[in-house]
């Protein structure tokens, strides 16, 4: 019964959007909709939605399936630039990365340091793995289902499961990773925006730390208050285990010392972070960082990772990354930009920034419901970079960056994102917890981002 309730979800899946592609293909052409972008819209629109709606079990498929859909009608040599671009290479360096650090008890000891350091109570613990999470934001999202681990490991060992506490300890250790990304600058994620938004408008300049850090300056208020208010909605009355602080030390000493492997890996984490923060003073490339140290885990000496590693590496994303920058490649073109800008930017009031990013950040959020965030991003960042850069409103692109990261990080329901399907997953909180957590933070998303336009606004990035 299961699997004919599977099969007919994904029959019907599939039927919506060939009917979709099927309507966009009858569409009528004219001098400006031409038949070469009405193939493109058709191609694009299928593969996104392949992803979005899980169609393949992995973006491997349909990224090929789009790509070599666009070789149709433009050359390969376009459709593969994005290999060119630093994006799916830095990606596929943490990928390595991840991989070999997640072998050793590192994590683990940094977490639990971090708990004894802060004193062991709720409010330290909560605090401890919101500090981890910023620590660990530095490298992306990909840590997060790790620390997640680690937070209900906590949990479990207090007797918190099922109790207001653990919603706050695991919310804490979600959003001290996810909600850094609005202010710290994750190559991961930030070379993916960038690049995209650079293969769209070439008024978009590739942006590093400093410029990041400037326009997600006034995030840094926001993200603070959000660790309070978790802290205080799921603030426990009933206690908070015996000797919380003492269970970590003892935590700790089963781990023993560190490792060789731990201690090599720690000087070649920490000379990458180095490479990276001081960018502005050497003026090199930061994918020479992350390459570099993930070459350098495998070197005779070192050798910290082998060929297994190399086995749990996903490959299919970097190809995913390719194909979603393939769409700003092949829709500029085509000249895609001219045509949706000059479309949209007459239905934007006007080019009222405040209402423009809003309106931005609630379709994301409404899309998140039934798509991912990459999805989300891949369907909207390209034409969004063209519409942006058109409007003389906006003279950086970040507020962009930052309305879309507002819409598709606030979330209602665990299925909206992996991450947040895995906290769930672990079944440490109520439905009723998660929901009212991420609700009060979505809400509180919005409002900011209305002072944050302010602040945009007061620093030149919108006029």
């Amino acid at each position: 019964m299961a699997n004919t309730k599977k099969i007919n979800s994904a029959t019907i899946k599939w039927l919506i959007l060939i009917a979709i592609v099927v309507i966009l293909a009858l569409l009528p052409t004219n001098e400006s909709f031409t038949g070469t972008i009405k193939a493109f819209i058709c191609i694009t629109i299928g593969g996104i939605g392949m992803i979005a709606l899980g169609l393949f079990d992995s973006p491997l498929i349909p990224s090929l399936l789009m790509m070599f859909g666009y070789l149709t009608f433009m050359d390969l040599s376009v459709i593969m630039r994005g290999w060119a671009k630093d994006a799916p290479w830095i990606i596929l360096s943490i990928f390595i990365i991840i991989a070999v650090v997640n072998k050793t008890p590192l994590l683990r000891r940094i977490a639990f340091h971090i708990m004894v350091l802060t004193g062991g109570s709720y409010v330290g613990v909560c605090v401890g793995f919101y500090i981890a999470g910023f620590l660990l934001s530095f490298l992306g999202d990909s840590p997060c289902s790790a620390l997640i681990a680690i937070s209900f490991g906590v949990v479990v060992s207090l007797n918190l499961k099922n109790k207001k506490a653990a919603a706050g300890i695991m919310l804490c250790a979600f959003h001290g990773i996810m909600e850094a990304g609005l202010f710290i600058f994750s190559p991961s994620v930030g070379s993916f925006l960038y690049g995209t938004a650079a293969s769209a408008s070439e008024l978009v300049t590739p942006g590093g730390y400093g410029e990041w850090f400037v326009g997600g300056l006034i995030f840094v208020p926001y993200y603070i208050i959000i660790l309070i208010v978790t802290i205080l909605m799921f603030k426990p009355k009933e206690g908070f285990g015996e000797n919380p602080k003492e269970y970590f030390k003892g935590e700790l000493q089963k781990l023993g010392k560190m490792s060789r492997d731990e201690i090599k890996l720690s000087i070649i984490l920490v000379g990458m972070f180095v490479y990276l923060l001081t960018n502005t003073l050497h003026h090199q490339k930061m994918i020479f960082g992350f390459v570099f140290a993930a070459c350098l885990l495998f070197f005779p000496g070192i050798k910290l990772g082998d060929k297994n590693d190399i086995k749990n590496v996903n490959f299919s994303f970097p190809i995913f990354i390719v194909a979603c920058l393939a769409i700003g490649e092949v829709a500029t073109e085509l000249g895609v930009g001219e045509l949706l800008a000059d479309a949209l930017v007459p239905m934007l009031n006007g080019g009222n920034p405040f209402i423009y990013l809003f309106l931005i950040a609630l379709v994301c959020f409404l899309l998140n419901f039934v798509m991912t965030p990459m999805a989300v991003f891949s369907t909207l960042l390209v034409p969004l970079t063209m519409v942006t850069m058109a409007m003389p409103s906006f003279t950086n692109i970040f507020p962009l960056f930052a309305a879309i990261l507002t819409g598709v990080g606030n979330l209602l329901l665990p299925h909206e994102t992996t991450n947040s399907l895995v906290l769930f997953g672990f079944d440490a909180m109520s439905m009723k917890d998660f929901v009212k957590g991420f609700g009060v933070k979505a809400i509180l998303g919005f409002a900011w981002l209305f002072i944050a336009v302010l602040y945009w606004q007061a620093i030149g990035y919108i006029v």
